[in-house]
């Protein structure tokens, strides 16, 4: 698990040195992550996400950043400006991520606990500009909360607390103790593969569940067609609400009409962002819908689709959820997690869903 302790690593020399294969306990390690060398299938990148997301904190005031792992000066926001400014680069840019850890590990198994984070730029003269430290305990609680952004490839949903305990990043060893491997790199790629090969258990690691988002728009059309059902949902959720005004309510109706007006007329919906959640259990399938309705008067909150099946909705014989997962309508892509879409390719990438490796999406809509 993460370390909620803010124990200033390389401060404490060790009196023997490790043998790589041997049993330790709690040896200081320093791990490097490059923003360039984080491979895409993992989802997410952890230098350019975590960076961005501490940067608006600490401008904030909100949280603390230190001179150093010793903490021995705090790092104002206003002293952090002028040194983005002295430096010509950015805090929130940082292409290099250090992560202070302990590592445990025998022959069986090898936990690591995280301690905090050191961060580094370079100038237009190639020198290192040091951002300071930042330790986990006063981040816990905002790494367990927020959500890293994720691309086709990544998990839906994933803290930067689970992307940290994931381990799917690839990062250096640059110390271990008190071994700097200067002299001898080829150690410190030895040392890592002895403590995280795959025929070890890695006891606080977590596996992220197979699970993304897929959101796209339907709209009303002027001009349909008979294989093109999307008017007929739109209408179908319409009358749902007309018989059911409870529903409409529920959803923040009040806001847009008053109660006798709407027992005569609901507002026209003009068009719905839908909400996909996809899991992969052996096969991929989609366990939960939800939908936004946006009509000429304003917009509702987020909808389950089961509460319209519930209240009666039947379209064609199907339900509101059948209707969605086989999609008989034209719609436009939005976004497959956090990436972007084109609104035509959202085909492409539900093929891909069904058909490709989760961690290769990507590459299968581009063959």
């Amino acid at each position: 698990m993460l370390k909620k302790t803010g124990i200033a690593l390389f401060t404490v020399l060790l009196l023997a040195a490790f043998a790589p294969a041997s049993a330790y306990r709690d040896v200081p390690a320093l791990i490097h992550l490059n923003k360039a060398e984080q491979y895409d299938s993992s989802g997410f990148n952890l230098v350019s996400s975590l960076t961005s997301l501490l940067y608006r904190e600490i401008s904030l005031g909100k949280v603390k950043l230190y001179d150093g792992p010793g903490k021995q000066i705090q790092i104002s926001p206003e002293a952090l400006t002028q040194l983005q400014s002295s430096s010509g680069t950015t805090f929130e840019s940082c292409p290099d991520l250090f992560i202070h850890e302990f590592w445990s590990s025998n022959r069986r198994s090898t936990s690591f606990e995280i301690v905090g984070f050191s961060f580094v730029h370079k100038n237009r003269i190639d020198e290192k500009i040091a951002y300071g430290y930042v330790d986990l305990s006063d981040i816990q609680d905002l790494l367990h909360k927020s959500l890293i952004p994720s691309n086709a490839n990544g998990t839906w949903g994933t803290s930067f607390e689970d992307a940290l305990l994931s381990r799917n990043y690839y990062f250096h060893l640059v110390q271990f103790g008190n071994e700097n491997f200067r002299k001898d790199p080829v150690n410190a790629v030895k040392i890592k593969q002895e403590a995280f090969n795959l025929e070890k258990q890695i006891r606080n690691k977590i596996t992220l569940p197979q699970q993304k988002r897929f959101l796209y728009e339907l709209t009303r059309k002027r001009y349909t067609t008979d294989i093109d059902l999307g008017n007929d949902i739109i209408t179908g959720i319409e009358q749902v609400l007309v018989k059911n005004p409870e529903i409409y309510f529920n959803l923040g109706g009040d806001k847009l009409s008053s109660f006798p007006d709407t027992l005569l007329n609901i507002p026209r919906i003009t068009g719905l962002l839908v909400e996909e959640i996809w899991v992969k259990e052996g096969e991929a399938r989609i366990s939960t819908i939800r939908i936004k309705i946006f009509t000429d008067k304003g917009s509702l909150d987020w909808a389950n689709v089961d509460q319209f099946d519930q209240a009666g909705f039947m379209v064609h014989y199907e339900s509101l959820f059948q209707l969605f997962a086989r999609k008989p309508f034209d719609y436009s892509a939005q976004k497959l997690n956090d990436q972007d879409l084109q609104d035509t390719a959202g085909p492409s990438f539900i093929k891909a869903l069904k058909q490709a490796q989760w961690s290769r999406i990507n590459e299968y809509v581009a063959l």
